[in-house]
């Protein structure tokens, strides 16, 4: 063992078991993601493919279902490009639970800066989330008590939870962006984001809280 090794700082000693603890969480939600996505996607295709009742401009339609055949047709290229986007939204929002890295947190008078089309984004994701959020609000509850206590954080705030529904939908969302090469259908997913399409969280904070 070497010098440096014997001497760490206390504060660092402290840190490992709370990251261990954070990454198993994280562990533990990209496992049950991988386990759902293959099923979401053939949903979100079918979804997409649904044209019978639709009415409107014929291009959109056009649009829908050649977004659904090039889900159905790749669904295994999106499996890997949407675990990962989750796996990243999840770890990045674990990151910010350590102390230092909220000591540093932007202060509320640059939010001014946020461009337009970012907050209409998480008004959108906001209003998707809040039937997942209705659904689970005592899971999820329970998480932000636990994830606080186990950070020093006191309780979080519901938009501070990691494993809040609206991180999972954006990721998603971002994944069929990066995947679908037609910008004029990355639209078209988002509205899509919705509980009978989207996987079940229920055993998923079920499995994060045992």
């Amino acid at each position: 063992m070497s010098s440096s090794q014997v001497q760490m700082p206390a504060a660092s000693k402290a840190a490992s078991p709370q990251q261990a603890t954070l990454d198993a969480l994280a562990d533990i939600a990209g496992d049950y993601v991988k386990e759902q996505l293959t099923a979401m996607t053939a949903r979100m295709a079918a979804a997409l493919g649904d044209v019978g009742q639709q009415q409107g401009d014929p291009q959109d339609i056009y649009r829908r279902v050649k977004a659904a055949r090039l889900l159905k047709d790749n669904a295994y290229a999106f499996f890997h490009v949407a675990s990962g986007a989750i796996d990243l939204a999840l770890r990045r929002e674990l990151g910010r639970l350590a102390p230092e890295t909220a000591a540093k947190r932007t202060p509320a008078a640059a939010l001014s800066l946020v461009p337009l089309e970012e907050i209409d984004s998480r008004l959108a994701l906001g209003a998707l989330a809040r039937p997942f959020d209705i659904a689970h609000s005592d899971a999820l509850a329970t998480l932000a008590v636990r994830l606080g206590m186990l950070c020093g954080r006191g309780v979080l705030r519901a938009d501070s939870n990691p494993f809040r529904p609206d991180v999972f939908l954006g990721a998603i969302d971002a994944a069929w962006r990066e995947f679908e090469p037609e910008a004029d259908a990355h639209g078209l997913v988002l509205p899509l984001l919705r509980p009978d399409v989207v996987f079940d969280f229920a055993p998923l904070f079920d499995a994060l809280i045992a």
